[in-house]
């Protein structure tokens, strides 16, 4: 079996890729990153589709995690060739298997073939995806390995045969979930769980042995306390009629008790109010008339105290008379002081800006020569630089025009265009373009000299292939009627030389500038510089407005002198020496000490007009119930509002006593009160303490019936609940017995099962051996006597007089072992038709000396198998 080619169309981050595989080795020696372990990851799904279809993980579904980058169409196809017929495998990768799109074709006869299903791979190598990846296909990293049943049946030739050593994994794994299931060790097991609901049928069974005698107990107190319970239910009937007849008298006592009570209340409440109306001969104010008295008296003190704060002092007059007749005249507002000051702040600025926008005397100086020299140009760089590209496109003219004539008399001598000639005239037009593009890079900013160095060798280039196309000699009359053409273009082109000539002489005449032919350049290149710098200076000169600045600023000065004058004492104004926030700020104090000190004054005023009002409302209000202010107010005003209240609260407890005693007069028989006698009984308290203590005890009683009654039922459904324990551990028993039997008979057929497989894969190990010596002894120059293999082909290592697990080696040791292992089976698996092997970088792990012998392996195996070889290292791709 060999692997043709293949087409990638998307798989990860390859896309459209197209290899061919010869036979014997293929190596991929790229960098890391080109996508090698894609590529065999691409043909490794071809064979056996994507493994971890329902993992979350992106590294462990390789659905997901070898998605197309670009998108486009997910998969490819690949040629193999078996049994001497070659087939096409293509397949569309959807998000999941069942939508996947499979299809096999004959590659002679390009018709859909039904030789493999969509599990081509275990079809073609006849393995699991995972026994190929243990022995056909070696990754990076990898390459520990070990055998499988699916490699076993392969190596004992029983692929073909549906026989017991394919199914052997499965079926030792079911026996064993048996035997796992029914363990009597392990605490899932059921036969370790029945044991143990043995043990506690027998224990509880045990417990129950008493509870016959339990019952018997329970019924004997239960009809005890049912006899109590019906002699506390009579002694309290008797109970209850003393009660009643002792209550009765109670009450009446209680009742004449309370008649006495509220009489003498009534009295007493009486004489109280009357005391409280002594307190106001003309009469009782209402606490609504006091509050409001004090309320006006404590204003009244506000305003007497509010006089006090704003009066002017001595001082405080004089500066105001003072600060009124300055301000005399027409009054002042914030607005003003604001306007005034915005006018102070334009007037610094502009006078800054006069000083800052006005333009040097040097800069000045050099405007107004410039302008004497280019006074009737309007855009004078402009026209500087288009004549300068002109002239610099006439010197290239001339040169051209030059070698253009020397060519065309030449040929007209001779008749003829030499074909070599018109090759050498093509490559120095390209060279002279190369250099125009040179000088167009490094000008990006005036890029128009190079414009006609590139013209120029378009126009060399053009010459060149004319005379390529002439190619052979032709008659001397009919090659002279051919270039005429060319006679005329240099015609041209000396007329157009003389223009340029003219238009620059005449520029720089007007300029009153003098020069020859020499020193043009020059001097045009130094008139674009003077023409630069003279636009420069005029737009500088445009945006100097210091003159307007200054206008503006002579107006303000007016506006300003006329206030200060008024208000600060100011004859004039200077910019340089004057502080104008700090005089403005000083009048706007001023102005703000004159308001203050009026309002005090206006307010004082007002205050004692305010004071002399509410004292004589004051006045007023106490006379009106005969009482004279004190001179302290506020507590002859707190002790009146007491008193009032005071009269409130003894008037509405007398009320309240009277209505008490005339509601009880009129719901009682108060004349039979006066003749009832009260007859001697127990205690009321000691009746109904006793009453207490006999329904507590009786309320206990039948508490502890319920109790009996619910110890009498679980003793029943216990006993009930015993003698079904002792069938179930009969029963549970039984099935013990029969279990244990069971997992006896699991244990055996597990262990000839065993057996079986170790009988059978001992035929193959001797071969196995006798491969993985030879490879071995291939990487290493050694022998492998020391490498021993079990049944189930396992490697151990004789080392210092033991058999050593191949874990205790290095990684690099390990690799060794199951590269050479791997081909072992593939040799045992596959003695007929050779497989393709797949080789992922695994020999990263190798030292040096062993990678020169894994060279020497590759080339050995590839006289037999058909290898894919992916490294990133030309150390491993040696040999």
């Amino acid at each position: 079996m060999r692997i043709v080619n293949c087409h990638v169309e998307n798989f990860g981050k390859l896309h459209d890729m197209d290899l061919d595989f010869s036979q014997g080795l293929n190596r991929f020696c790229e960098d890391n990153g080109w996508g090698k372990s894609t590529l065999a990851a691409f043909i490794r799904v071809m064979f056996f589709g994507f493994a971890g279809d329902r993992k979350r993980d992106i590294s462990e579904n390789e659905r997901k995690r070898f998605q197309p980058w670009q998108g486009g169409t997910y998969g490819g196809r690949l040629t193999f060739e078996t049994k001497g017929k070659q087939y096409v495998v293509s397949r569309v990768f959807q998000d999941k298997e069942a939508n996947d799109l499979f299809e096999l074709r004959d590659a002679g006869t390009n018709l859909e073939s039904k030789d493999f299903s969509a599990n081509l791979g275990e079809e073609l190598f006849q393995i699991n995806r995972e026994s190929f990846l243990r022995s056909a296909f070696i990754s990076q990293n990898d390459c520990i390995t070990g055998v499988t049943d699916s490699i076993n049946a392969k190596m004992g030739n029983l692929a073909d045969n549906t026989g017991d050593l394919d199914s052997y994994e499965a079926a030792d794994a079911r026996i064993q979930g048996i035997i796992n299931s029914m363990s009597p060790s392990r605490k899932t097991g059921n036969l370790y769980k029945k044991k143990a609901y043995l043990t506690e049928l027998s224990t509880r069974i045990r417990e129950g042995e008493g509870l016959e005698e339990g019952l018997d107990r329970v019924q004997k107190l239960q009809e005890k306390a049912r006899a109590e319970c019906k002699d506390l239910t009579e002694r309290l009937t008797d109970i209850r009629a003393l009660q009643a007849k002792a209550s009765r008298m109670k009450d009446l006592a209680a009742e004449k008790e309370k008649y006495v009570r509220l009489l003498e209340d009534d009295k007493e409440k009486q004489k109280q109010l009357q005391m409280q109306k002594d307190k106001f001969p003309m009469g009782v104010p209402a606490a609504e008339e006091v509050r409001t008295m004090q309320e006006e008296a404590t204003a009244w003190e506000q305003a007497k105290k509010a006089v006090s704060i704003y009066q002017l002092t001595d001082e405080e007059t004089k500066e105001l008379v003072k600060l009124g007749e300055k301000f005399s005249g027409e009054p002042l507002s914030a607005e003003d002081f604001n306007l005034i000051a915005g006018k102070v702040r334009r007037y610094n600025e502009l006078h800054h800006k006069t000083l800052e926008n006005r333009m040097p005397e040097e800069e000045l100086e050099q405007l107004r020569r410039l302008s004497e020299r280019f006074g009737e140009e309007t855009m004078p760089a402009q026209t500087v630089n288009r004549l300068l590209n002109r002239w610099n496109d006439m010197d290239m003219r001339k040169r051209t025009l030059e070698m253009v004539r020397i060519h065309y008399e030449t040929q007209t001598l001779h008749g003829g265009i030499p074909k070599k000639l018109g090759i050498v005239m093509m490559l120095l037009g390209l060279a002279v373009i190369s250099v125009g593009v040179c000088i167009y890079l490094a000008l990006l900013e005036l890029p128009i000299p190079a414009l006609p160095v590139i013209g120029a060798g378009g126009g060399l280039s053009l010459i060149g292939i004319i005379m390529m196309l002439v190619g052979k000699r032709k008659e001397r009359e009919e090659y002279l009627t051919k270039q005429l053409p060319l006679k005329k273009q240099m015609e041209e082109d000396e007329d157009t030389i003389e223009e340029i000539r003219e238009e620059v002489y005449a520029f720089l005449r007007r300029l009153q500038i003098e020069c020859d032919e020499s020193n043009v350049n020059y001097r045009l290149q130094k008139l674009a510089e003077e023409a630069a710098s003279y636009e420069w200076l005029k737009e500088r000169k445009a945006r100097d407005k210091s003159d307007v600045y200054l206008m503006e600023c002579e107006g303000l000065r007016e506006e300003l002198t006329f206030f200060f004058k008024k208000y600060a004492s100011v004859d004039s104004i200077d910019a340089v020496t004057d502080d104008f926030a700090e005089k403005l700020s000083k009048i706007r104090e001023e102005w703000n000490r004159f308001v203050s000190l009026s309002e005090r004054s206006e307010k004082t005023e007002n205050e004692q007009a305010a004071v002399q009002r509410m004292q004589e409302r004051l006045d007023g209000r106490l006379e009106r119930y005969g009482l004279i202010r004190q001179e302290n107010l506020t507590a002859q005003l707190m002790n009146l509002l007491q008193d009032v209240t005071d009269y409130g609260h003894v008037q509405n407890a007398a009320d309240s006593a009277r209505k008490s005693l005339e509601t009880f007069e009129t719901e009682n028989d108060v004349a039979a009160l006066k003749v009832e006698t009260i007859d001697e009984l127990p205690d009321l308290e000691d009746l109904n303490g006793k009453y207490q203590e006999a329904q507590e005890r009786r309320q206990r009683l039948q508490e502890q019936l319920l109790d009996y009654e619910q110890q009498t039922n679980d003793y029943r459904d216990q006993i009930d609940e015993w003698m079904s324990l002792r069938e179930e551990l009969e029963k549970v028993s039984q099935e013990y017995r029969l279990e244990e039997k069971q997992f006896g008979h699991f244990k055996k057929v597990q262990e000839y099962l065993a057996k079986a497989k170790e009988s059978m894969t001992a035929q193959y190990m001797a071969p196995l051996h006798d491969s993985f010596s030879r490879y071995y002894e291939t990487v290493t120059g050694k022998d492998a006597d020391k490498y021993h293999f079990d049944a189930n082909a396992k490697v151990t290592v004789e080392e210092a007089g033991m058999q050593r697990e191949t874990e205790y080696f290095s990684m690099g040791y390990q690799d060794l072992i199951g590269i050479c292992l791997r081909l072992a089976f593939v040799d045992a698996m596959y003695p007929d038709e050779a497989p393709t092997l797949f080789l992922d970088d695994p020999f990263v792990n190798l030292d040096d000396k062993n990678r020169i012998g894994a060279a020497k392996l590759l080339k050995k195996v590839s006289e037999r198998y058909q290898i894919i070889y992916f490294t990133c290292s030309l150390g491993r791709n040696e040999g």
